[in-house]
């Protein structure tokens, strides 16, 4: 055939004849147009579902081809996948490795003061296992004083609830336990603990019989310095188990570094990764904050207040994802007044991929998912069936329509594309 190159010429030199080249073709094009025509189906029930007040992306990781788009420009409210954009502002500004700390001071009277630096994740196991180190030295002491100076008092994150008993709702502050909750049950009408490691204290037991709830996590805190004198009760309560006793009381106040006397420091288990961890698989909004408001006081000094907070993590955004245009109000995604789009969600997603096994995982899918009134949300990486991730994010800021409904469209893009 004179004059025929290119695709023909490999052909030709596995003599190979025109029988077979035809059909080879006519069958190239045949599942080509199948695929396209898939893809194309997917794409077409996508936009319809999303609307106008919906976007959504599926970029291919690796060479960054974007396999679909709808709105992808659009500023929309993120809800619970913008604790995406607060996780990667953690690991750049706290890094991987950083662990929350606790430290005690004793005074010059006997007291005992618990200095706080916001650990998300302090929990009665850890309070029990500082106190235990404790009592090695520590025979007794007189009162303990709770320093929730490092955060300042009050954190009004937009969106959190006044007055609401939800965990989700809880308020922030420097010194904390048990996410400022407490589990309960009912037993013959009287509440008791709903976990054998935490003490049902008086402290706490006497606002959960004003607040009256049947059973379940409740969060009975008002406010920072509540917190911290729940902390405060937990580490008396632990010290007295562990053989030192407490003479005093529970009682606030501030670390005095000219007399007060460094003598224990309690460095958290849990590496900044395992935070990010539990807050994206419980969806803590607590943790979310908590995490931007440390990065605010390492970057601009304390006291953390949601301004330095909110600063730090626009500043990671700008700087580093190279993004304009976000709109931060908070770090959980509780506030409607975050804002953000498909496009920038999507280059997020690309920078946190080394990171994806931190999310929730299930059936060859790491995903975030956000829920707010009239707003449902959904983010993370498909995993192909050559290997290959594929990140995606669908939101859609209109009532009546589900995220995760678009699920089987997007695999099916994802899919035709990794086969």
């Amino acid at each position: 055939m004179p004059g025929k190159v290119g695709f023909f010429l490999s052909i030709k030199a596995s003599r190979l004849n025109k029988t077979v080249i035809v059909p080879f073709v006519c069958a190239a094009m045949f599942f080509g147009t199948r695929a396209w025509a898939a893809e194309n189906r997917a794409g077409a029930e996508l936009r319809n579902v999303l609307g106008v007040h919906g976007s959504a992306a599926v970029q291919r990781l690796g060479d960054g081809r974007i396999l679909f788009s709808e709105n992808i420009d659009e500023l929309l409210i993120p809800a619970s996948v913008f604790k995406i954009i607060t996780s990667l502002a953690a690991l750049s500004i706290l890094g991987d490795d950083f662990r929350f700390v606790t430290e005690f001071y004793r005074r010059p009277n006997g007291d005992l003061l618990v200095k706080g630096y916001g650990d998300p994740c302090l929990v009665s196991e850890d309070i029990d296992k500082a106190a235990a180190s404790l009592a090695v030295f520590l025979h007794g002491v007189g009162n303990i004083v709770v320093d929730n100076s490092f955060f300042a008092d009050p954190v009004a994150i937009p969106g959190r609830a006044r007055g609401s008993i939800q965990p989700y709702d809880a308020p922030n502050g420097a010194l904390c336990a048990n996410y400022n909750t407490v589990n309960v049950v009912r037993v013959n009408g009287h509440y008791e603990t709903a976990e054998p490691q935490t003490p049902l204290l008086p402290f706490a037991l006497r606002r959960i019989e004003k607040l009256g709830p049947s059973q379940g996590r409740v969060m009975f805190i008002n406010d920072s310095l509540d917190g911290a004198l729940y902390a405060g009760h937990l580490f008396k309560w632990f010290l007295g188990k562990h053989g030192c006793s407490v003479n005093g009381d529970v009682v606030a106040g501030t670390l005095d570094q000219g007399v007060d006397r460094l003598v224990f420091s309690y460095v958290s288990d849990n590496r900044v990764t395992d935070v990010i961890r539990k807050m994206l698989r419980y969806s803590n909004n607590f943790t979310a904050n908590q995490l931007l408001l440390v990065c605010g006081a390492k970057v601009y000094g304390p006291p953390a207040d949601l301004a330095k907070g909110v600063k730090a993590v626009k500043g990671y955004v700008q700087d580093t994802l190279a993004i304009r245009g976000m709109h931060i109000k908070e770090g959980s995604g509780l506030s409607r007044g975050n804002r953000v789009s498909a496009r920038m969600m999507i280059k997020a997603l690309d920078i946190f991929y080394p990171y994806r096994r931190l999310m929730r995982f299930s059936q060859n899918e790491y995903y975030k998912t956000g829920t707010l009134k009239g707003v449902s949300t959904r983010a993370g990486y498909f995993m192909g069936e050559d290997g290959r991730g594929y990140a995606y994010v669908v939101m859609i800021n209109s009532p009546g329509k589900r995220a995760d409904s678009l699920r089987p469209m997007l695999r099916e893009i994802v899919r035709q594309d990794a086969r």
